[in-house]
């Protein structure tokens, strides 16, 4: 039976990694392979990163997209990639999906854990759909795929129903240190500005009055 199986590693840190392999899985001319990513809002995709993965699959992105943002800026709204992989990748038998970790809040454990469902498998074909698979993706993406026939695929045995991932954050304990090295650090580089300025003042004087000969 077709099905398909995922890991990430590491489960530790800002960078995990999804690999996602198939298992008996053979697509015919007129259907496309996909998989739909359901990511919580600590966790996120590079769209960047993920176009440089353009032999192994294309990708559309739904959901807050800003990376720069830590998880208390962003809503408590999933975001959703959803993959189409190339026949490449299918023949290949796995593909890649690199995941990143915002900034946390703070927390006296010292860091943040999150759960991240595994990648859902779907066959679509062109042709009228006769399934109600399409009803588990997210309405942003079923939008393109009205007339054609959705199969969802089934997890293997094997795989876990989501991934447990933990993001290293601060400690309150901690803000007492960071506070004092951020203020010692701020006025060492003020010293430096004030230093840098005085001698470029003592050189530009220099310049405009030379000693008369």
């Amino acid at each position: 039976m077709a099905s398909l199986s995922s890991t990430i590693h590491p489960s530790y840190g800002f960078h995990p990694i999804v690999t996602t392999s198939f298992h008996g899985i053979s697509v015919e001319p007129s259907c496309s392979l996909f998989l739909l990513l359901t990511l919580p809002p600590l966790v996120f995709v590079d769209p960047y990163e993920l176009a440089n993965y353009k032999d192994s699959y294309t990708f559309r992105h739904a959901g807050p997209s800003n990376l720069e943002l830590p998880v208390s800026a962003i809503g408590p709204s999933n975001s959703h990639v959803f993959v189409n992989v190339s026949r490449r990748a299918v023949k290949e038998g796995s593909l890649q999906i690199p995941l990143h970790l915002r900034y946390g809040d703070v927390s006296v454990d010292g860091f943040q854990a999150v759960e991240v469902s595994v990648p859902e498998g779907y066959v679509i074909c062109e042709g009228r759909a006769d399934s109600d698979a399409g009803s588990y993706i997210p309405e942003e993406f079923t939008a393109f795929f009205r007339q054609s026939n959705i199969s969802r695929l089934s997890p293997s045995l094997a795989s876990d129903a989501v991934f447990h991932v933990q993001a290293p954050v601060g400690r309150p304990d901690d803000a007492s240190q960071v506070e004092l090295g951020t203020a010692v650090t701020i006025l060492l580089c003020f010293a430096y500005l004030v230093y840098t300025l005085y001698k470029t003042a003592l050189r530009m004087g220099y310049t405009n009055h030379p000693k008369s000969s």
